[in-house]
């Protein structure tokens, strides 16, 4: 009861907060960014400031979506989704959203602008130069679906027993639990040779540079920043077919699509990647280009000013 009490608290007092900036800074418009950002919805729609409400993700609890969707629709002049699979999670066919699409530096995330000089990865890992890197990035959490990824290595190992796979990303102190479980799973499934957590990195287009195949295990996702930078670095992608995902890859051109929570499919992808070198660069270079036409900044710029003037004439 307490806690629930402080949250109300907390609640109204940022509410008045940012009430108070709107009015102070005569500002036109308010974009809240995530889907549960009800202080700034709330602070807009009490303002008669436009109100943009981005939802981004997949995962939210039935309770919290429902709140969130309900009020998104009552409250909001554009609402606005990460990929058309957060719609589908969030609301019917008959409630009108945009897609804004996060965006990837195309220019930082260049196959000639990153350098491949040391501390080279193959290096850092005890390797040699002519070992597949087959890696993936992300936080170490339950919806990356980890697990499934050392599963599919072990049937990747049957065919190919020189691999290395850096696993990057954040270990959080609310998933020790998790990761412990999947450090247990590596260990039973004899892959401590080969698979290696390297944690948080600042150096993600360095590294990303110099994976052979990147893969996105997930078994829940919106629209995944991480493939993104792998597409415009021009690495060959293996992708679960979760959320936003195939609105970024188009399986069979610029990527390769199996289904979530299959090891068995996940391994076979990353074989037939290996295996057929020149199909895996001739889609690495669709996914770059794919990526320059619809996921760059420019891009996400023009469909936002689009929304904001679309709100803008809402309230005109």
């Amino acid at each position: 009861m307490g806690e629930n009490l402080q949250y109300v608290i907390h609640l109204y007092r940022g509410i008045r907060q940012i009430c108070q900036i709107i009015k102070g800074q005569n500002i036109d418009i308010v974009h809240a960014g995530m889907t549960i950002n009800y202080q700034a919805s709330l602070a807009a729609y009490w303002s008669s400031v436009p109100l943009v409400w981005f939802f981004n993700d997949t995962s939210l609890p039935i309770p919290l979506k429902q709140i969130s969707a309900n009020m998104g629709r009552l409250m909001a002049d554009e609402l606005t989704v990460a990929a058309d699979a957060v719609h589908e999670y969030y609301f019917s066919k008959y409630t009108n959203t945009k897609k804004l699409y996060p965006p990837v530096d195309v220019d930082e995330f260049h196959p000639s602008n990153v350098g491949k000089s040391n501390p080279d990865l193959h290096t850092e890992l005890g390797i040699k130069q002519n070992v597949p890197i087959i890696g993936t990035v992300g936080n170490i959490n339950p919806l990356k679906g980890h697990e499934y990824l050392l599963k599919s290595i072990r049937n990747v190992r049957n065919q190919r027993k020189n691999i290395a796979v850096p696993i990057v990303g954040q270990i959080l102190d609310s998933r020790k639990a998790y990761y412990n479980r999947i450090s247990g799973l590596q260990n039973d499934l004899d892959l401590n040779d080969c698979v290696s957590f390297l944690g948080y990195r600042s150096d993600i287009p360095k590294i990303l540079s110099q994976f052979d195949i990147f893969v996105l295990p997930s078994v829940a996702e919106a629209c995944p920043i991480s493939v993104l930078e792998a597409m415009s670095l021009e690495i060959p992608i293996v992708a679960t077919d979760v959320g936003g995902v195939s609105e970024q890859i188009v399986d069979g051109e610029s990527g390769w699509i199996v289904p979530a929570k299959d090891p068995t499919a996940l391994a076979d992808a990353i074989c037939e990647v290996l295996d057929n070198p020149e199909i895996a660069d001739y889609r690495a270079r669709c996914a770059r280009k794919r990526v320059v036409e619809r996921f760059s900044i420019k891009a996400c710029v023009e469909r936002h000013l689009a929304v904001y003037e679309s709100a803008l004439s809402r309230n005109n």
